[in-house]
């Protein structure tokens, strides 16, 4: 009992009658939260240069009580992820749950500039399900502040049947790559089909577009150049034929060039036993008024082999290919596999040529794995495993690579689970990684090391969770004594935590290592909220803002934006073919 109160009094009526006695609890408190946390304080900053704490403190002047945090808000099925360093050093991204390495929309400003944004969506890194007939999709707009209306965006869609279309600007000119196929089946097995392919490049003087503003004339949309196709296909049990005849490119159609075409007849056969399976293909194509012949034939037998032989003719002149190669994996005894894998090719048979511009043999790769979980229940967990490979090369005395994993999970290790890696390349250079995670009595540790030719990473954080009981004691006593960076924990419901954090990277704070303290919380009461908040950093003034990881945070969905426009720029220009026609000669 903190003291007397009048009979129907509460206690929270009585303490403002008792300042005195107040202040005594709340400095008892503060001596004893310090008391508790000196030792280890201690020993964890007087390597890093505790005395300069004034220097390294992370309070931000003009952001009033505000720290270096990182805060994530989960939305739905989206999470808002916030770094905050300093007015000039601060990232938002949103990005659907689980994907954060890809967010869609994201807001920064890292290096006290322009603030920068961009907005992206792939398909094929996102957990939304397209509907039937769509292969992929993908969004991407980026700009800054300082000229909003000049926009680096792209528009990418991808369906079947080669239908496709491909948007973005260029110097204010709408630019666009657009394919359209349809297929009409007119018996069994034959089917008839026909694309069209567009283009329109920039002009400098044509009509201007901006997706911000929708203005946008029927000029802008007229395409430069169209290039049509159309062709036969009859898949049978004896295998498929297609026959595909294509209009040559716009530029070439003044010259009384012949039509392109391409015909062509596959066979794959299955394999019965140790029977192997046939493969077989004949070609005719003519592309630009040169025209080409060829046939291959295959033998994918059992174990891995494959073999063949490709016939070419081109200009009048013959060219013959022998080719083989072996990717053989077998389990000798139970939890060994060995694995071997190379291929070689003997080109040049109809014509003299020198050995080595005749023959070509890849390196031989040689591996062992071995599953420690089978070998060694009693010691192992499931998943632990050893493996090592050396990579043989042709006309070289030492190996031209060799390397060993190792992923340990093991019973006998308790809470402790390592994984590891090496490598030794051509050059005699090493590198490798670890990775070690373990837990005890609320502590929990991790370290992420590598090592190669370009640098050095690593990545330390031991982390301390109290008890529930704890935490919520902790979280009454905060609100009631004031105890600065403790009061947030009032609202925890679980899940808050002290850590201390060692990282270094080449791309932050010189390559030198940096020291991190503070506190993480996970609150989720309907909306969960978690992150961390950093009390103390040896790379406050020069270090950037860091993920989980340990790597500096940077404006890569800018850049990537940026890209996809100019890699549909360039493609609006060229004479290549879309993917009607590509879709016509599958």
């Amino acid at each position: 009992r903190l003291s007397a109160r009048a009979p129907g009094m509460s206690s929270q009526q009585a303490l403002p009658w008792l300042p005195q006695r107040r202040r005594r609890v709340q400095r008892a408190v503060r001596l004893s939260a310090w008391a508790c946390s000196l030792p280890l304080a201690v020993k964890l900053l007087a390597a890093s240069g505790w005395r300069e704490w004034p220097r390294h403190s992370a309070l931000v002047p003009g952001w009033s009580g505000v720290r270096p945090n990182r805060t994530v808000v989960t939305l739905g099925p989206f999470e808002l992820d916030a770094f905050i360093k300093d007015p000039q050093h601060w990232k938002v991204a949103l990005a659907e749950k689980g994907l954060s390495a890809t967010p869609a929309a994201t807001v920064s400003k890292l290096e006290g500039g322009n603030t920068i944004f961009s907005v992206s969506y792939d398909s094929d890194l996102s957990g939304v399900v397209l509907p039937k007939g769509w292969e992929h999709v993908r969004v991407s707009a980026a700009g800054n502040d300082a000229n909003f209306s000049e926009l680096d965006w792209a528009l990418d869609v991808k369906g079947e049947k080669g239908r496709h279309v491909s948007l973005t600007s260029d110097d204010g000119t709408l630019v666009y790559d657009a394919s359209v196929g349809v297929e009409v089946p007119v018996g069994k097995g034959l089917s008839v089909r026909y694309a069209v392919d567009a283009k329109r490049a920039a002009k400098p003087f044509g009509p201007k577009f901006n997706p911000l503003t929708s203005d946008l004339q029927m000029e802008a949309l007229r395409p430069d150049s169209l290039r049509q196709g159309a062709g036969l296909q009859y898949q049978s049990k004896a295998g498929g034929f297609k026959l595909g005849v294509l209009e040559p490119p716009p530029s070439q159609l003044s010259s009384n060039r012949s039509l392109d075409y391409v015909a062509e007849y596959k066979y794959k056969g299955s394999r019965r036993g140790l029977w192997a399976a046939p493969e077989a293909t004949i070609r005719a194509a003519a592309a630009g008024g040169k025209p080409t012949y060829g046939a291959k034939v295959g033998l994918q037998g059992p174990f891995g082999l494959f073999s063949g032989l490709d016939i070419k003719l081109q200009e009048g002149r013959p060219a013959v290919t022998a080719h083989g190669r072996i990717n053989m994996e077998r389990e000798v005894v139970p939890g060994i596999t060995l694995s071997s894998s190379t291929a070689l090719a003997a080109k040049e048979l109809l014509h003299r040529a020198t050995t080595g511009e005749r023959m070509e043999i890849r390196p031989l790769t040689l591996g062992t794995k071995a599953d420690l979980g089978t070998l060694l229940p009693k010691v192992a967990g499931k998943g632990s495993e050893l493996a090592a490979y050396t990579i043989l090369e042709p006309g070289r005395t030492r190996p031209a690579g060799v390397g060993a994993t190792v992923k340990l999970a093991g019973k006998a290790m308790g809470p402790v689970k390592i994984e590891a890696a090496g490598l030794l390349d051509r050059e005699g250079r090493p590198s490798g990684s670890v990775k070690l995670r373990a837990s005890a009595e609320g502590f929990h540790a991790r370290y992420e090391g590598s090592k190669s030719p370009f640098g050095q990473r690593q990545y330390a954080e031991l982390a301390y969770r109290p008890p529930r009981g704890l935490q919520e004691a902790v979280s009454a006593v905060s609100k009631f004594a004031s105890l600065g960076p403790l009061d947030f924990l009032g609202i925890m419901s679980s899940d808050s935590a002290a850590f201390v954090r060692m990282t270094q990277s080449p791309e932050d704070f010189e390559g030198k290592p940096r020291v991190q303290v503070g506190f993480q919380y996970d609150f989720n009461r309907g909306l969960r909220v978690h992150g961390e908040d950093v009390l103390y950093d040896t790379g406050k003034d020069t270090g950037g803002i860091l993920d989980e990881t340990g790597r500096p945070v940077g404006h890569m969905e800018h850049a990537l934006a940026q890209l996809r426009a100019s890699q549909l720029q360039k493609l609006s220009k060229t004479e290549e073919v879309g993917a009607g026609q590509l879709w016509l000669m599958e």
